[in-house]
């Protein structure tokens, strides 16, 4: 029986929301997702991920459609920079799953904007984005 489950950050951890998917009580993949409220109101996807063992089954799609159903329940919107390559057979799950290239990055990809969004608004959270991830990965060096 396929279950998702969601966790709220605790305050001893990272703003990081999770939503694991689970197969007869096991996990098979998750969803990484962080709150930002600048430039404007939206959920950084850090990690979409499928385990090796669950692969070519279609979890990456449920996911991404619980993904999808989250962002939509508290009216947000959802950036995610780093995609699968373009070589990889799954490099189109994002786009059949409704999110839209941004002209950002090859691999940036964008579900929800608000309407009336500027692209200098969009391009400054994308810049922000990659610029504390790279802040966080430079730290752990």
């Amino acid at each position: 029986m396929k279950k998702f489950e969601h966790f709220k950050p605790t305050e001893t951890e990272e703003k990081i929301h999770r939503i694991e998917l689970r197969m007869d009580g096991d996990q098979v993949g998750f969803a990484n997702l962080e709150y930002r409220n600048r430039p404007f109101p939206f959920y950084y996807v850090k990690l979409v991920f499928v385990l090796p063992h669950a692969r070519n089954l279609g979890f990456g799609k449920e996911i991404l459609a619980e993904l999808n159903n989250f962002l939509d329940s508290h009216k947000k919107a959802g950036l995610l920079l780093n995609s699968i390559d373009e070589d990889d057979p799954a490099y189109s799950i994002y786009e059949k799953a409704g999110w839209k290239p941004i002209k950002h990055g090859s691999h940036c990809y964008s579900y929800n904007l608000p309407t009336g969004l500027t692209e200098g608004r969009l391009e400054k959270a994308v810049y922000e984005v990659e610029t504390a991830e790279i802040e966080k990965s430079m730290k752990k060096v």
